[in-house]
């Protein structure tokens, strides 16, 4: 009974973990605030700023946080550093910042 409880927990945590991978919480947060306050005087990218390279994309996509987003760094050296994350982020300042 025991073994099966702690297969149980392993295949949540398990699920759990690639479920949030795949859903992308910080683009979804990103988007959520850009869409929230589009057209309004607030400083966009205040509310963006401390995402992470999942929001990247995101920011560099919409024009209005776009010559904040192409001052973002990417801080990934070596193999072991890298990500999908960090992977998107750098290919889209490559695409709309080069």
């Amino acid at each position: 009974m025991v073994v099966f409880t702690v297969a149980a927990v392993a295949a949540s945590a398990l699920f759990t973990l690639i479920a949030m991978s795949v859903h992308n919480p910080e683009q979804e947060v990103a988007r959520g605030h850009l869409e929230l306050f589009r057209g309004e005087a607030v400083d966009q990218w205040y509310l963006i700023h401390d995402l992470g390279a999942d929001a990247v994309p995101t920011t560099l996509a919409d024009p209005d946080t776009r010559s904040h987003s192409c001052s973002a760094e990417i801080d990934a050296e070596g193999w072991l550093a890298w990500n999908l994350s960090r992977s998107r982020a750098q290919d889209a300042l490559d695409r709309y910042c080069s």
